[in-house]
């Protein structure tokens, strides 16, 4: 009976041990790498993570005028990265600003609808790195002023800014601003589809996206964005039914998720089935009306 008792306080003790050390290793994953300009280059850094990224970037910046930031995002949409960059309104016309360059190259881009500032820094790549803090894409941040930069890994944060991002580029986009940039870049307002990348670049890149978005969703298995990221992904590679199942499950994680919406009326059109994406564009009606109707212009 003693030597049972033992046992038992023995098994006890190492299952609490086990808990214990998995919650502290879940918790070191997590880490923040902190930069500041004038000492620590936080435009290195940037460019870094940028040149890294594999599915998507998204950004949403007060001034960007710094090229050599610019440059590199052309580069990451030219291999296969969907980027997508919101900005201020006075980046519309500001002289300096690379937003023209940007439209000029691809780069699908929106204005806020803020008439005062739009003052957020932030850049979250492929659900596993957030870029922010006091710093804006400009020369001057990164050579004259006292700045600072964040490059964050932890999921929880991650996903708040994501969902943050997905708020203002569907709920406070400007429509007319955004026209006003892409007709003074000279550049139709529907922005073309990223320039094709090579057939073992693409099946490389989306692969490990792939992986990348099942990893976040095991983590977290209630993030309708990576799911909804790796239909997308899946899209990119032509399994456009397992695109579909991503979409159906990032909707009921989140019903008025309207980029899941239109992305899963899109997959619906892949694989010919014209009637469940006209009741996806229902749906989207009550919920985007410009996604809607670029979804309406595919159907019809």
């Amino acid at each position: 009976m003693f030597q049972k008792k033992k046992q038992i306080k023995i098994t006890i003790f190492l299952l609490l041990t086990i808990i214990f050390i998995s919650q502290f290793s879940l918790f070191t994953l997590a880490k923040t790498e902190v930069y500041f300009s004038l000492y620590d280059n936080p435009q290195k850094a940037i460019i870094k993570n940028i040149n890294q990224a594999e599915a998507f970037i998204n950004i949403a910046m007060y001034i960007f005028t710094d090229r050599e930031i610019a440059i590199p995002l052309v580069k990451a949409r030219e291999r296969g990265v969907k980027v997508r960059l919101y900005l201020d309104q006075d980046q519309v016309d500001y002289k300096y600003s690379q937003s023209r360059f940007l439209v000029q190259k691809g780069i699908k881009t929106r204005i806020s609808t803020n008439n005062y500032i739009m003052h957020n820094k932030f850049a979250i790549i492929d659900n596993r790195i957030l870029l922010t803090g006091s710093y804006n894409c400009t020369f001057s941040a990164n050579n004259r002023n006292d700045e600072n930069l964040m490059v964050i890994d932890d999921p929880e944060i991650i996903e708040i800014f994501q969902n943050q991002f997905e708020k203002l580029w569907f709920n406070k986009y400007s429509p007319e601003r955004t026209k006003q940039l892409y007709k003074i870049a000279k550049i139709d307002f529907l922005p073309t589809s990223p320039a094709p990348a090579k057939p073992e670049d693409k099946l490389k890149t989306y692969s490990k996206a792939i992986e990348a978005y099942k990893q976040t969703i095991r983590i977290n298995p209630d993030d309708a964005i990576a799911y909804c990221n790796l239909g997308f992904a899946y899209d990119q590679l032509g399994f456009h039914e397992d695109a579909r199942e991503a979409y159906i499950q990032a909707i009921r994680i989140d019903p008025d998720y309207a980029e899941a919406h239109y992305s899963l009326g899109v997959a619906y059109l892949l694989i010919k089935d014209r009637d469940s994406a006209l009741n996806e564009y229902k749906i989207l009606k009550e919920l985007d009306i410009n996604l809607a109707n670029e979804l309406f212009d595919l159907i019809y």
